[in-house]
């Protein structure tokens, strides 16, 4: 591809808030500029300046894909082994990524993203780094609000569930409803979830 070609990298030590390494390629070709910035280790992809260039998941994984409802071309810009883009059919995410018939089906993975779902994706990622840098309450903030803006994706679902779960240990008692070991026997059939809620809702709001 000829043009110009960028990379950009910076990390802060000093502040775990920004503990992630970005890298910028910019590119321009024929009067066509995009700029692509990969967060951490993925490649997502924010400099969408192309029509109809979106972002797609094939379960952790991001990259961008083009769909002008006629023709797709899913697009990899830094994951590879040749030192340049690169373009994938779909069966090669599913047989490589391990992406299942459900995850395509329920519109979480391998389909071209609208823009507020891809806002969804990146404050996934804010979450994610939030988590690993031991903000746990923060991070499921995070998840909560980009599972309202992509309540479709999976990576997502797992991610807040796994945190608020973790979370429940500060927030209840052991053998709560709300306490993860009360959801473990929930879901043994021990006990019944939604009554114990209701109950716990009713004493609250009656005291």
């Amino acid at each position: 591809m000829s043009g110009i070609t960028k990379t950009v990298a910076t990390r802060a030590q000093d502040n775990p808030l920004k503990l992630m390494c970005h890298r910028r390629v910019i590119t321009q070709r024929d009067g066509i500029s995009g700029v692509f910035i990969g967060v951490s280790s993925q490649p997502s992809l924010a400099g969408l300046s192309m029509e109809r260039l979106r972002l797609a998941c094939a379960g952790p994984h991001i990259f961008c894909r083009y769909d002008d409802g006629e023709v797709i071309h899913n697009i990899e810009c830094t994951n590879n082994s040749q030192g340049g883009f690169q373009s994938h059919p779909n069966e090669h995410y599913q047989d490589s990524r391990v992406v299942p018939d459900a995850a395509i089906e329920c519109g979480s993975d391998l389909r071209a993203l609208t823009p507020r779902q891809m806002l969804g994706l990146f404050v996934g990622l804010r979450g994610r780094h939030r988590e690993d840098t031991g903000l746990m309450a923060e991070a499921e903030t995070d998840y909560l609000l980009a599972r309202t803006l992509f309540p479709e994706n999976r990576r997502l679902y797992m991610a807040q569930v796994g945190v608020s779960v973790q979370l429940s240990d500060r927030r209840f008692h052991e053998g709560e409803a709300g306490h993860y070991t009360g959801l473990a026997r929930w879901l043994r059939g021990e006990t019944n979830h939604s009554s114990q809620v209701e109950a716990g809702f009713a004493i609250n709001v009656g005291g």
